[in-house]
């Protein structure tokens, strides 16, 4: 059964069962001890040289921004803050009263677990209900041959060099400012085409099993970002929305992403042939963008938490 959102328009379901990965329940109803033996823990964190001054949070993270956007991390590029945010984002025609099933999905899901001394990664990709990734701690699994052998070890390389750098910048902000902990977020992230030729796409993300944001790409003049479910006093709220509203890599580069981008791959993807099926020759820079991208910048999405302690 397809739920409403509030603007009327029908959304995917939450979570998808993949064959050889289970689907990721929602952080709130699933224990850590239940998902921390899946997951793989990140190392303590290494000690600042004492005999010189150590970067300030602000300088971290901007270290970190210009990480992303270097040229030497493609699978990052284009996707700066992409999964800072809670809830749903669709566009494209008005909703249909009577909705078909869509003709391909391509979907994303991550979790993440935040604590002092650890960060905990557990996530997966499908397209059309075929698992395509993985991600367990820093280890990325590509299941199927989108790219070559050399390309892939080339990508999880700069997936592992952005965890080591988040990684220092969650330690240095634990020790700096009054977070409280466990941090959770749980993230489900994709687009679906249908057999009119519409599309339509979905980003819901929740921050320790509560709603916080919602990407609104048709509203004019420019996509941008709202909060959900407002609160009285929230200062992290009005700070985040703030920060997402004054960056084109989480406005107008999303809304092209996830608008245009994200459809075409399927459009062209010669899985759309069910008789091609086990044929994935081209267009696998799109689908790893956005797995790899996605699964890093939720980190970078939390370093945002960390580094503020809920303060503006």
């Amino acid at each position: 059964m397809r739920k409403w959102n509030r603007a009327g328009i029908t959304l995917p379901p939450t979570s998808v069962t993949e064959p050889h990965l289970p689907a990721l329940p929602s952080p709130c109803q699933t224990p850590a001890s239940l998902i921390s033996p899946a997951l793989l823990h990140w190392a303590a964190c290494r000690a600042e040289p004492r005999h010189t001054p150590a970067p300030t949070l602000h300088a971290r993270s901007l270290q970190a921004t210009q990480l992303l956007c270097s040229i030497e991390h493609p699978a990052l590029t284009g996707m700066l803050l992409l999964l800072l945010a809670s809830a749903l984002s669709c566009w494209g025609q008005e909703a249909d009263p009577f909705p078909l099933p869509a003709l391909h999905t391509f979907t994303m899901q991550l979790l993440a677990e935040f604590n002092r001394t650890t960060v905990q990664f557990l996530g997966n990709a499908s397209l059309d209900g075929v698992l395509t990734h993985s991600l367990q701690g820093r280890e990325a699994s590509q299941h199927l041959p989108l790219e070559s052998p050399d390309q892939w070890e080339k990508t999880k390389r700069s997936l592992e060099t952005y965890l080591s750098y988040f990684e220092d910048i969650v330690h240095l902000a634990a020790r700096e400012r009054n977070v409280q902990y466990p941090l959770r977020l749980h993230c489900t992230l994709g687009c679906q085409l249908f057999p009119s030729g519409t599309s339509q796409g979905f980003h819901e993300v929740s921050l320790s099993g509560e709603e916080f944001l919602i990407f609104l790409p048709q509203r004019p003049p420019n996509a941008s970002w709202e909060l959900q479910r407002p609160k009285e006093n929230d200062p992290l709220g009005p700070f985040i929305l703030k920060w997402l509203n004054s960056f084109p890599q989480t406005t107008s580069h999303l809304q092209a992403f996830l608008k245009t981008q994200c459809p075409d791959f399927m459009r062209k993807h010669p899985w759309r042939d069910s008789s091609k099926r086990r044929d994935a020759r081209s267009h696998t820079s799109l689908v790893l963008g956005l797995t790899l991208g996605a699964f890093a910048l939720a980190g970078l999405a939390i370093g945002i938490f960390l580094c503020t302690g809920g303060r503006t």
